[in-house]
């Protein structure tokens, strides 16, 4: 998997009163790096440029819009998505690994955990939080999949710019997989496979909105970080949840 497969982190962007984000993506870079060292990193986003050790010696390629596009803010971030999907392909690469760049996991060779699974379900894709079973809704922001299906299910082209990405890519997969009005978790299953974040080891360095840099000032002053990660998983702090997001519990109850 190591020469064609890639990891792109994106979904980030850096207001000018944000310069903590600098600290928080340089610290996720260096740790995707440590653990990944063998694949190709590709970084995307928008706002504030990171530091210049992100840019010159953590990513492999560094794709950046110096203004904000803020109408994409909790929308799924289309534009900085594509232009990393776009170069992927370019590259030629037939795996992508797609997250956060302001998150973490704590596992090695992340990719070759999510093939893993992959095979052993027989799936195309792998997907995580914010996957609902009311809602046609599929969780955009941590994904695994040959880079040519995630080009036809990010249809960044037709982006309802009203909902979120959730929202989104489920479209995009109701589109690709050709969904036909059963229910949605059924359908789901015939094509994805489901990791929870904790099983992930998938750590929110950011925490929810309105961003701030207390969750990031918690992490960094807890000594015993890595065997507590359970309490800074992705959406473990979110204030707002949804009752009817899938778990590994759920979505795997038949």
């Amino acid at each position: 998997m190591k020469n064609n497969s890639c990891l792109l982190l994106t979904h980030i962007h850096i207001y000018e009163n944000e310069r903590y984000k600098k600290d928080i993506l340089e610290y996720a870079l260096t740790d995707f790096k440590n653990r990944n060292p063998n694949y190709h990193i590709i970084l995307s986003g928008h706002g504030l440029q990171p530091n210049n050790n992100v840019k010159d010696n953590l990513c492999d390629t560094f794709l950046w819009d110096d203004n904000v596009i803020s109408n994409e803010i909790g929308r799924g971030h289309p534009t900085m998505v594509r232009l990393g999907l776009n170069k992927a392909l370019d590259l030629g690469f037939k795996y992508i690994f797609k997250t956060r760049a302001d998150s973490i996991f704590l596992r090695n060779n992340i990719v070759e955990f999510c093939n893993e699974v992959l095979e052993n379900e027989s799936k195309k894709i792998m997907l995580s939080y914010g996957t609902c079973y009311d809602k046609r809704w599929a969780g955009d922001l941590t994904m695994f999949c040959s880079t040519d299906l995630l080009d036809k299910i990010w249809i960044d082209g037709n982006w309802n710019y009203s909902t979120n990405g959730l929202e989104n890519l489920g479209n995009g997969i109701e589109k690709t997989f050709g969904y036909d009005g059963e229910l949605w978790l059924d359908f789901l299953r015939k094509h994805i496979c489901y990791k929870d974040p904790v099983n992930l080891k998938w750590v929110d360095l950011l925490g929810p909105h309105p961003h701030n840099s207390n969750k990031w000032n918690l992490i960094k002053s807890d000594s015993n970080f890595e065997f507590n990660y359970e309490k800074y998983v992705w959406g473990k702090d979110w204030h707002i949840k949804n009752p009817y997001t899938v778990s590994e519990d759920t979505f795997y109850d038949n």
